[in-house]
């Protein structure tokens, strides 16, 4: 395959598994793992399970949400403008002392987050979403915490008459695997990420 001229400089791929080989010579593969493709197939299982505890995160706690994925997710792919489409949920920690608001929407800034799920698509328009940045702080990780901020998310979504829900998780994290199929969702793929460099001197 011919690939200079045709591909940048240096790009990030995801790759239905076996197709990496048909860009060898397209520049050096920083592999990144293999990844499943889930979607939400059984909607009847979200609606049985506790999300206690559980609220609705908006741009008044940006600063919080920052400082819970860089002590629980460095490599989130979170970007502000997702708090606008009103679809990411988070658990506040009730050990923590609360400064100057002891409401379950806490400020941000008067305690400490310890999860978070939200959206990296949202359209009503054509009815689909795609789940990202869901994580536990490590210190409350085994407690079920990503099930319940996970199915308030997907309950949101639901309501909002979203038909197609699905998400991406790598393949070695299996407690994240249980927890999605615990919600109703199956593996529809696998696929593979990859960075590639220096394209153009190929």
């Amino acid at each position: 395959m011919k690939l200079q001229g045709l591909l940048p400089g240096s790009f990030y791929s995801h790759l239905s598994v076996g197709l990496p080989d048909a860009l060898q010579g397209a520049g050096a593969a920083d592999y990144h793992g293999r990844y499943l493709k889930m979607g939400l197939f059984d909607k009847t299982v979200v609606g049985s399970v506790s999300t206690a505890g559980t609220v609705q995160l908006l741009p008044a706690h940006l600063a919080s949400i920052h400082e819970f994925y860089a002590e629980s997710y460095p490599g989130n792919w979170f970007d502000a403008r997702m708090l606008d489409s009103l679809q990411t949920f988070g658990i506040w920690d009730e050990n923590a002392a609360v400064a100057d608001d002891s409401t379950a929407t806490a400020p941000s800034g008067s305690r400490k987050l310890i999860a978070v799920a939200g959206i990296h698509v949202f359209s009503p328009l054509y009815k689909v979403a795609s789940l990202g940045n869901i994580a536990v702080h490590p210190a409350h990780r085994g407690k079920g915490l990503a099930t319940k901020v996970t199915a308030a998310l997907v309950s949101s979504l639901l309501r909002e008459g979203i038909e197609h829900i699905g998400l991406n998780v790598s393949e070695v994290n299996q407690a994240a695997i249980a927890c999605y199929t615990k919600l109703g969702f199956s593996e529809v793929g696998k696929y593979e990420e990859i960075m590639w460099e220096a394209v153009e001197n190929c």
